[in-house]
């Protein structure tokens, strides 16, 4: 017969031994860290995704509307209207990045009512290649006297 510490050490041992078989080993407590590890960081990505998505979309909504009201404005310029920008929620200009006023001041000075001197003189340099401060005084006359010019060569074109 064993003394009764031996048999406390058996009973240990065969303890052990189970628990060992019944218990994970050191391996799964590991990979099971690391994967809510992984699923914290997901679910993390997923709420900065969400949050950048917003932002996306408030600012595709605010240049939208900014666009909108630019739109408007510009076909009130266009007949000569008068423009009310109280009308207008201004801040959205302000939110976009952009100052009223200039925005405004830039707008009307692209609505010209007339065609001036300097756009005619660009516009035949542009067409003839030639700049037109470059002309001559004799070369400047024979332009201002084209009609006549071209009267004394075309017959009964009145």
């Amino acid at each position: 017969m064993l003394p009764r510490n031996a048999i406390n050490i058996l009973d240990k041992a065969g303890s052990r031994l189970i628990n060992q078989h019944q218990s994970k080993p050191r391996l799964f407590f590991i990979i099971e860290s690391q994967i809510r590890l992984l699923e914290n960081r997901i679910n993390r990505a997923e709420n900065t995704k969400k949050k950048a998505f917003e932002l996306l979309n408030e600012e595709l909504s605010l240049l939208t509307k900014l666009y909108d009201y630019l739109k408007d404005i510009w076909q009130l310029i266009s007949k000569n209207h008068k423009v009310d920008l109280k009308q207008y929620d201004t801040n959205i200009f302000t939110k976009a990045g952009y100052d009223v006023n200039k925005i405004m001041s830039s707008l009307n000075s692209i609505q010209k009512k007339s065609v001036t001197k300097e756009q005619i003189t660009e516009l035949i340099s542009d067409i003839t290649g030639i700049p037109v401060s470059a002309l001559s005084e004799s070369e400047k006359e024979k332009i201002k006297n084209i009609n006549k010019r071209l009267k004394e060569i075309i017959k009964g074109q009145d």
